[in-house]
């Protein structure tokens, strides 16, 4: 009995052994970063957006669109400092700017107001583009255009929502029992009025920097874009990580 109690020590020993070892090849095969791919100036276009659109489409192609065109915005204002907050970039536009939607009424409409000062940051895996520059609301039209390109569901809730406005649940709850007629009556055919509180944000970057990052001894690659005037974006040259 005795030599039986040995053998099935040794045996769970050896399992537990092997066990380990498989976790931790699972691990560091988990852990193993892809090859880091450098950003070379001279494949560095003329306008900054061309890359910034290229690195969208490629992030898009591996993950989804949400995940390609969340941008971090950062906002101030005299009184209450700066906010962030995460924004779906609608459009990249070489003659405007960065184009998103929101309501006027919001924070960062208020902060747009008292302070133009802005930056926004998209994420892209290892890579990171920041535009840094200034916001202020579109005309009518663009609102119209950048409404009309959220989902018709969130259209309908926009009818109903004052973004950063204070609720009480039942007051919220309520809410969102009217979005649910809303949707089970809408024919899905008639366009949505825009509210009038709802307004493209447009911000129009005055450098443009990109960030290539992956290198495993933080050698990373970083190049700024400033804007020149009539000049437009020139290529001001490589930053370190």
């Amino acid at each position: 009995a005795r030599a039986m109690k040995s053998k099935d020590a040794v045996a769970i020993a050896a399992a537990a052994t092997a066990a380990t070892a498989v976790f931790l090849l699972y691990r560091r095969r988990r852990s193993r970063r892809p090859p880091f791919v450098p950003l070379r100036r001279s494949e560095l276009p003329t306008h900054p957006y061309d890359l910034a659109q290229r690195w969208i489409d490629e992030h898009q192609r591996a993950t989804n669109f949400l995940e390609a065109h969340c941008v971090c915005l950062a906002t101030s204002s005299p009184s209450g400092g700066a906010t962030a907050r995460t924004v779906l970039l609608q459009k990249l536009d070489q003659d405007v700017g960065l184009i998103f939607g929101s309501q006027a009424s919001s924070l960062k409409g208020s902060d747009a107001a008292a302070d133009v000062r802005a930056e926004a940051v998209l994420r892209l895996g290892e890579r990171q583009v920041r535009f840094r520059g200034t916001i202020r609301l579109g005309d009518a039209t663009q609102s119209d255009d950048a409404f009309h390109r959220v989902p018709r569901g969130a259209q309908l809730g926009l009818t109903l929502l004052r973004q950063g406005t204070p609720c009480a649940d039942d007051e919220y709850a309520a809410i969102e029992q009217r979005w649910l007629a809303l949707a089970a009556a809408d024919d899905g055919e008639a366009p949505v009025a825009r509210p009038p509180d709802f307004s493209a944000f447009i911000l129009e970057p005055a450098t443009v920097e990109f960030y290539q990052g992956g290198h495993p001894g933080f050698c990373n690659d970083r190049f700024l874009y400033k804007q020149i005037g009539l000049a437009g974006f020139v290529l001001e040259g490589r930053l370190m990580a």
